[in-house]
C-alpha cells in the first residue's frame, strides 16, 4: 500500500516499501536511468538522471561528479533553524557538507529509492552556459533497516546548472522547496538529509 500523497513518515517497512517498489515498476519503463551506467552530462536533465542514479546506487563518487565546484544545497526556508537529532539546520550546505551527508546516508541506510522527475525539464538553447529548472517533483524512500524508513512522494525542488567549457553540465544549486510550496507537512528532502549531517 502506497502512502497517502504528501506524506512523510517513519514507516513500518515491509508493507509500504513493497508497495512503492511495485508502483515504481509499473508504467513508463524509462522512468529511471538504466543500471548499465550513468548518462553523459550533455544536458541538465542528464545531470539529474545521474544524481538519481547516484542516490539509488549509494554512489558518492558519481554524485560528486554531478556537482559543480561551487555547488550549494539550500534547505527549505521553513526548515532553517529547526533541530534534527540536536543538529540545527542551516540555510545551506556547501559541496563538501552535502557530499558528506549523502555519504553518511548511503553508509547508514539499507536502500534508497529516489525519483527525480528529470525527464520533465527543458533543454537549454544553443550557447547557453546556465540553466534553471523550477518546481521539479521529487519522491524518495529511504530504508533505514528491516523495519523502518522515511518516505514522501510529493516534494519539489529547484535546480540551477552550469555548463563547463568541455560541454559538460554540472548541478550548481539545489533548492529544496518541499515545505515552502505546501506539499509536505512535517518534513522535506532536506530534513531527511540533515539526519545524516557531517
Amino acid at each position: 500500500m502506497k502512502k497517502k500523497k504528501g506524506s512523510f513518515t517513519r514507516f513500518l517497512l515491509p508493507a509500504l516499501f513493497g508497495g512503492v517498489l511495485i508502483t515504481a515498476g509499473c508504467g513508463d519503463e524509462d522512468a529511471a536511468p538504466t543500471e548499465a551506467g550513468p548518462y553523459d552530462a550533455t544536458e541538465p536533465k542528464y545531470v539529474l538522471a545521474n544524481v538519481e542514479l547516484a542516490f539509488n546506487r549509494g554512489d558518492v563518487n558519481l554524485l560528486s561528479d554531478c556537482l559543480a565546484g561551487e555547488f550549494k544545497f539550500f534547505f527549505d526556508v521553513d526548515d532553517i533553524g529547526q533541530k534534527i537529532d540536536g543538529y540545527t539546520i542551516p540555510a545551506s550546505w556547501a559541496r563538501d557538507e552535502f557530499l558528506a551527508a549523502a555519504d553518511n546516508m548511503f553508509a547508514e541506510t539499507r536502500d534508497i529509492s529516489l525519483t527525480d522527475h528529470w525527464r520533465e525539464i527543458g533543454t537549454p538553447a544553443p550557447g547557453e552556459t546556465s540553466f534553471q529548472a523550477a518546481d521539479v517533483p521529487l519522491e524518495i524512500v529511504v530504508v533505514v533497516d528491516a523495519g523502518n524508513g522515511y518516505a514522501f512522494d510529493d516534494g519539489t525542488c529547484d535546480y540551477e546548472f552550469a555548463k563547463e567549457p568541455t560541454r559538460i553540465w554540472h548541478l550548481a544549486k539545489w533548492r529544496d522547496r518541499s515545505r515552502e510550496c505546501g506539499c509536505l507537512g512535517p518534513a522535506t528532502f532536506g530534513r531527511i538529509l540533515a539526519r545524516y549531517h557531517p
